[in-house]
């Protein structure tokens, strides 16, 4: 969550984890989430709103957070796009 709070901004950001329905959380590029903080909501797509994780529907615009600073790509599209 560290890295991410250089996105706490009046604008919603996309993190990258996103679900199907009654599957656990996984990580765009397939990976399994594991955990490290709360996912509010019951969305299928997480994004970070004033320092907290919620989950809304996947097509719900929104810029998005697809890496760490190093490598920061911005934008608004849709959750899948990172």
């Amino acid at each position: 969550m560290e890295s991410l709070s250089i996105f706490n901004s009046p604008s919603d950001h996309w993190v990258g984890l996103q679900r199907e329905p009654g599957q656990p959380w996984r990580w765009v590029d397939g990976t399994a989430f594991n955990h490290l903080f709360e996912i509010r909501g019951a969305g299928l797509c997480a994004y970070l709103d004033d320092g907290v994780v919620n989950s809304a529907g996947c097509d719900t615009e929104r810029k998005w957070a697809c890496s760490k600073l190093d490598g920061e790509t911005r934008g608004k599209q849709r959750a899948p796009q990172c």
